[in-house]
């Protein structure tokens, strides 16, 4: 079950990309094209088998147009969080940034690379205040990597 937070924190600092006031710093489609995608976690220092199966997911026209990406509307932070992304550094094939959600007790920071429609990442994830509250240290501060393969045409 703690397995679970600590995915869903992880998805909520990449879904981060949702909220348009963070979007609008961020040129998605110069890294990605609309499509299916497959994208696999790992949290670091978990015992073997214990990753979740991997997660797949459309990337429409429509949101590359909105300069959405990685939309996990379950486990997307509402509009109304303190989210904010810093430190956004952009080149040709990688993204990286800092994202600072004071209220939550959130800070991640995150870099990816993108590669023939294809994206690999760490994102490292400190949680403090109530959402820490009770973990162990290795719930607190964890590393996830992640990789996602373009898969094609979206299925209907």
């Amino acid at each position: 079950m703690k397995t679970r937070g600590i995915i869903s924190i992880f998805t909520c600092s990449i879904a981060a990309f949702n909220l348009t006031a963070m979007a609008e710093s961020i040129d998605f489609k110069q890294f990605v094209k609309a499509g299916s995608y497959s994208m696999s976690i790992k949290v670091a220092g978990a015992a073997a088998g214990t990753a979740p199966p991997p997660t797949i997911f459309c990337v429409t026209d429509e949101q590359l147009s909105k300069n959405q990406f990685l939309d996990f509307k379950a486990d997307a932070p509402a509009k109304g969080t303190s989210c904010q992304l810093k430190n956004v550094k952009q080149t040709k094939d990688s993204l990286a940034y800092d994202m600072v959600c004071d209220k939550e007790g959130v800070t991640a920071s995150n870099t990816m690379t993108f590669a023939n429609g294809n994206m690999k990442g760490t994102t490292k994830t400190k949680l403090t205040g109530e959402k820490a509250a009770g973990l162990p240290a290795t719930m607190r501060d964890f590393s996830v990597e992640f990789e996602g393969k373009y898969l094609g045409v979206c299925k209907s």
